[in-house]
């Protein structure tokens, strides 16, 4: 396994433990893993063979990138409304600007989250009602905030769902069904003008919540703590009036229509860069994709990015 470009060295170990031989050089490998997105252009210059593996997809920024998940979900709300129920009301700034403006102007007290397009770990995100908040400079995601969220131990909470994506054409997904619940470290209240600016409350984030002294290490059982595992969610959703397994069904459900919503443009970009001559039926690439999902009081998921 070739690691030139990946900085992580969880993957060195994971390879070894698998029974890897790791490599630094760029030419002779049986699987490549960076942490850099991949363009057209890489992909032509490094000519693999049919016998190498690489862990992404040309256009998997489709889904990696707020804004360009934002625009596909919403070209798919638009042609198939009930199909996708699951996406909270989002525009793309400064794209929708003015339609951002008009419908802040209309519904004074509705909240919004505003994300920036390449933000991770919570940074730059903020709640606001007013569109004169959002910066001039960068792109930004802004989407209608979930005011009632599920709540367990009074604290709001989001899913980490891990998807492995193993062809795009055609299309081969595997949920894993593991995953993380990631919980705030502030016990929720609706949103006012007091707790607007609460982010451990509000924001889900493990990296701006662990940086609370109420953050709890759950241990390695993941049932309590500020970050738990999926299985006890499931298991409290059972013991509390929902179903966990019809919820879990459905969290598969939007997760795979997430994933299809950005197929046309990844099946297109997949066929350009790597020639049927050099491809494995359409295994060539793979990617590990971590979507995050969150439940209303009604146990209903929402695919949030």
């Amino acid at each position: 396994v070739c690691l030139v470009g990946c900085d992580y060295r969880v993957v060195a170990k994971a390879a070894k433990d698998l029974g890897f031989r790791v490599t630094n050089k760029d030419t002779y490998w049986t699987l490549r893993w960076t942490d850099r997105y991949l363009l057209g252009q890489t992909l032509r210059e490094m000519k693999m063979s049919r016998m190498q593996r690489i862990n992404h997809f040309p256009a998997m920024c489709e889904i990696a990138f707020k804004c360009r998940l934002a625009m596909n979900l919403n070209r798919m709300m638009k042609q198939l409304p009930a199909e996708y129920d699951f996406v909270p009301d989002t525009w793309i700034l400064p794209e929708d600007t003015l339609a951002f403006v008009k419908v802040t102007n209309e519904k004074k007290n509705r909240t919004y989250i505003v994300k920036p397009n390449c933000g991770s770990q919570g940074q730059g995100i903020f709640l606001t009602r007013k569109a004169a908040d959002i910066p001039k400079e960068g792109r930004y995601v802004a989407q209608r905030y979930l005011n009632k969220p599920l709540l367990i131990d009074g604290l709001k909470f989001d899913l980490r769902v891990y998807v492995l994506i193993t062809s795009v054409s055609p299309l081969r997904l595997f949920v894993a069904d593991e995953g993380l619940a990631r919980f705030c470290t502030e016990e929720y209240q609706g949103v006012s003008n007091k707790n607007v600016d609460k982010q451990f409350m509000h924001l889900t984030n493990y990296a701006i919540n662990k940086l609370n002294e109420d953050f709890e290490d759950g241990g390695n059982d993941g049932d309590a703590g500020s970050k738990r595992s999926i299985t006890s969610v499931r298991t409290w959703l059972d013991e509390n009036g929902f179903s966990g397994t019809k919820v879990w069904e459905r969290v598969q459900e939007v997760i795979a229509k997430t994933v299809i919503a950005a197929l046309p443009a990844n099946q297109h970009a997949y066929r350009i860069q790597i020639p049927e001559s050099r491809d494995a039926v359409g295994f060539t690439c793979f990617t590990v994709l971590g979507l995050d999902v969150m439940l209303d009081e009604q146990a209903k998921p929402w695919v949030i990015e």
